[in-house]
């Protein structure tokens, strides 16, 4: 507010301060008696300064706000992050998809109440979940704990039987494949976008993640097929063809772990295509842990993806 303020009040000073400089020049005109040559040119002059005096009289403020903001960048850089790799931390080669939570207890550092509490879970490895709950009751938490963007204030989050901080972050989030609501896909071609997901990933397995995520057909209908560029956080197609993309990328990956997290995992979708998309995922070859957080508007297409309800937060 307070630069606000300080920008709003430059301009009227200065309009004051050039209604000034105006009367001295009408009066040195009267004074001096110049000619009405050396006249126009003289208020020639003071209009062709103006904006640049203008400009200049922001300036200070210009530089404040900038002060401030590369002040707050560099505190964010050098901030150390509270969950960090253990001196022995061991490096997850490959995964099972076998996830646990043992009476874990989480409370945001700056929550007043436990987020979740005392949560047993046992995700068991190739088969689909879905975490069904009111807004607030921990489901976004649960995701989180287990890309380990947190630890539980108590109790252990494992994977394979192996607690997550005895991991490097690194190699447990390169076994797990992250699908949100809102997609964020690069001004670049559908290859490269898929291909982000592993950068090792070959031709034909970049072909074989778009198949499975049903998005080989819409993308060889596409100009230029899979070397379109799709534009700004892919701008140029449909919010469903962006979400399979993303899936995509996710099966590139070739993750043992699929996690869609703070939405469903095909919220663009229409709920006959969600469904066939979400059995592609899940009977793939490489069938995958997959962890769901649909609302309730969308769980009829997981119910007819596995012989079990789904869980319950």
């Amino acid at each position: 507010m307070r630069t606000v303020k300080a920008t709003e009040a430059v301009g009227p000073l200065v309009e004051i301060i050039a209604s000034i400089g105006v009367g001295l020049a009408l009066w040195y005109v009267y004074a001096a008696n110049l000619s009405a040559g050396r006249f126009f040119g003289l208020i020639t002059g003071i209009f062709i300064i103006y904006e640049p005096i203008k400009t200049l009289s922001k300036l200070h403020i210009v530089m404040q706000r900038s002060l401030g903001a590369t002040t707050q960048i560099f505190a964010i850089l050098d901030s150390v992050p509270t969950v960090r790799d253990a001196p022995n931390a061991i490096e997850l080669a490959s995964s099972r998809g076998e996830i646990k939570l043992e009476n874990v207890t989480f409370r945001y550092p700056t929550g007043v109440t436990t987020a979740i509490s005392d949560i047993d879970l046992h995700i068991e490895p190739g088969k689909t979940y879905a975490l069904v709950g009111a807004s607030g009751a921990g489901k976004s938490t649960i995701l989180s704990l287990i890309l380990r963007l947190y630890d539980p204030t108590v109790g252990a989050v494992k994977i394979d039987g192996s607690d997550l901080r005895s991991l490097t972050q690194k190699s447990l989030r390169e076994q797990i494949g992250l699908v949100s609501q809102e997609t964020f896909l690069f001004h670049d071609t559908i290859f490269k976008n898929i291909q982000f997901g592993r950068l090792s990933a070959t031709a034909e397995e970049v072909y074989a993640a778009a198949k499975t995520a049903s998005a080989h057909e819409f993308i060889l209908a596409q100009p230029d097929g899979y070397d379109t560029v799709i534009g700004d956080k892919g701008c140029l197609i449909s919010g469903g063809q962006q979400q399979r993309l993303a899936i995509a990328r996710t099966k590139s990956l070739c993750s043992k772990v699929a996690a869609s997290r703070k939405s469903e995992l095909t919220p663009s979708f229409s709920k006959n295509r969600a469904t066939i998309v979400a059995s592609m995922i899940c009977n793939s070859i490489n069938r995958p842990t997959s962890l769901q957080n649909p609302p309730p508007s969308r769980t009829c297409s997981l119910k007819n993806l596995s012989n079990f309800p789904p869980a319950r937060i």
